[in-house]
């Protein structure tokens, strides 16, 4: 990947510092690695326990929204988020990636717990998620948080949320037509392995964040 963008990472950091001051639904919101924009940016994302899961990922979406209009205004460039580092390649080729997009790896979860599993033992088996929060460039909360975080149980739907992270290409700048196709395919899976009391499927990519959205509220109370 050969970036040949026209922004520094103090402007992203800039960027997502500002739109994160009103999110109040990310509890954590840390950058973990290097920040070199000219390979991606990691950044791990976990939700304030007091806040409905719906309004986590709206609000994940918005800042991703107004993040990427912000680069297309200022810079000419676009962000692309992906969120399992084994599809990267796949997610900026349908994204179509340009010398110069911001490639973002996000990962979202909906607990502190959910976060040790996902990165133990599929990640890196000897992981310590405390010392990577520590060594971290924290936008949103603090360590200080951590021990409570940690108190949070994993949810009874955990192994949904963890598939909804992977899955959910809503900020990925893919094609709308497979956008779509890929958004009623995650839609078909919850509803096999969750009583939603109907069947879902998007017609729009806007009406596919509402389903999304009320999926999540369903969860939360199921």
């Amino acid at each position: 990947m050969n970036n040949l963008s026209n922004y520094s990472w103090r402007d992203i950091d800039t960027i997502l510092k500002e739109e994160l001051q009103n999110k109040d639904s990310i509890a954590i919101f840390a950058v973990i690695g290097s920040k070199d924009i000219n390979h991606d940016i990691d950044i791990i994302a976990i939700k304030n326990p007091e806040i409905k899961s719906s309004e986590y990922v709206s609000q994940i979406h918005e800042l991703l929204d107004n993040t990427n209009n912000r680069l297309n205004d200022k810079y000419g460039k676009k962000l692309i988020r992906f969120s399992c580092f084994n599809n990267q390649e796949e997610a900026l080729h349908l994204g179509k990636y340009d010398n110069g997009d911001l490639a973002l790896h996000l990962m979202t979860y909906p607990s502190y717990q959910q976060m040790i599993l996902d990165w133990t033992p599929d990640i890196n088996s000897n992981a310590n998620m405390e010392e990577i929060l520590k060594k971290s460039t924290i936008l949103k909360g603090d360590l200080n948080s951590i021990d409570y975080l940690k108190t949070q149980e994993r949810g009874k739907h955990a192994n949904i949320y963890q598939k909804i992270n992977d899955c959910d290409i809503t900020n990925s700048n893919y094609e709308d037509k497979l956008c779509l196709k890929k958004m009623n395919e995650l839609f078909r899976y919850i509803g096999k392995n969750i009583r939603l009391g109907k069947e879902y499927s998007a017609k729009t990519l806007l009406e596919s964040r509402k389903i999304l959205y009320e999926i999540l509220d369903k969860m939360d109370t199921t």
